[in-house]
Order: structure tokens, then sequence, then C-alpha cells
């Protein structure tokens, strides 16, 4: 199912064997997987960061603007998945 992290769509599976999975289309490569949806978040934020770090994407100003975005996005995405997550058997 799919969510939105700022302006990056997250998509959310839960695997057979009980793991949450988030790809991000928009970032090929960018997965990432837990057992718990507040780690998910956490987990997701950083591939996030870590793969537009790598891509050389984020200049210094975009970066700062990032970093006092952060905790919103934290929010949302955290609250968006755990409406997902109810609805995992």
């Amino acid at each position: 199912m799919p969510k939105r992290q700022g302006n990056l769509e997250v998509i959310v599976e839960k695997g057979e064997d009980g793991y949450f999975i988030a790809s991000v289309p928009a970032l090929p490569g960018c997965h990432t997987q837990a057992k718990s949806i507040d780690v998910l978040t956490r987990r997701t934020n950083e591939a996030i960061r870590l793969y537009k770090d790598v891509a050389g994407i984020l200049d210094k100003n975009s970066a700062e603007r990032l970093r006092k975005a952060k905790c919103g996005l934290d929010r949302r995405l955290r609250r968006s998945l755990r409406k997902a997550s109810s609805r995992f058997p």
C-alpha cells in the first residue's frame, strides 16, 4: 500500500515472515525492512537520506532544509504507517 514521505511514495508490504518491507519506487534500489512500523519508519527515512546523499542530489541548502523538515516528515510517515499496519492481520 502506497504512502508518501514528503513528495516520495513509499510502498509498504508485509512479508510472509512477518517483516514489514518498505520500497521507494522513485529511488531504484531503495528498500528496507523491519519487524515493527516504528523501526521501519526510521529505517525508511534513513534509507532515503542515504540514497540522496550518495546520489549527490542534496546540496548544502537542501540538506539543511531536509534536516529542519525531518521531524514533521517522521511524524507524518509514522502516523501513516501505523494506520497502514492496522490493515495487516
